[in-house]
């Protein structure tokens, strides 16, 4: 992957660089592609993921001491913590947190607009929250009876 995105971001041209699209598709057949010759020509890149350490690559081979593009960043939880270094350095434009964000813009827009439909993001999020304490809670029972059995096997 990071390979390809170097490749992208020092082509001249990216329909010879990525030649088709997943259909088979010549890129310069695309109308999305008429003003698009270089990595420089898209407006706004947008990545929704939930793999560690995708976003870096992007912006480590996109971002130049030149040229910097808007983009905007979708992440599970567990891609959080990596996203907030680029947000709070103004390399993302936004970011979108996941259930967690979902949960907290439904929020937002029930507050702002009351009659609005209820979503299930703040549900969602309460149940992610409740099954996470479940097995801490778990782990913790496992360990407490672990020492038990320790502690009985010493006494006899």
């Amino acid at each position: 992957g990071g390979v390809l995105i170097q490749n992208l971001s020092r082509s001249a041209d990216i329909s010879k660089t990525l030649k088709t699209d997943a259909n088979g598709t010549p890129l310069e057949d695309l109308s999305i592609m008429a003003d698009i010759k270089t990595i420089r020509d898209i407006p706004l890149f947008i990545q929704l993921t939930s793999l560690v350490g995708t976003l870096n690559t992007w912006l480590q081979f996109l971002q130049t001491a030149d040229y910097r593009p808007k983009f905007l960043h979708g992440c599970t939880s567990i891609t959080i913590p990596e996203a907030y270094i680029y947000y709070a350095s103004k390399q993302l434009m936004g970011l979108h947190e996941g259930l967690a964000g979902a949960a907290a813009y439904e929020d937002i827009l029930s507050a702002r607009y009351p009659d609005r439909l209820v979503g299930t993001a703040l549900k969602l999020n309460t149940s992610l929250a409740i099954a996470q304490l479940s097995i801490v809670g778990l782990i913790v029972l496992g360990n407490l009876g672990y020492v038990l059995a320790r502690l009985r096997r010493g006494r006899e």
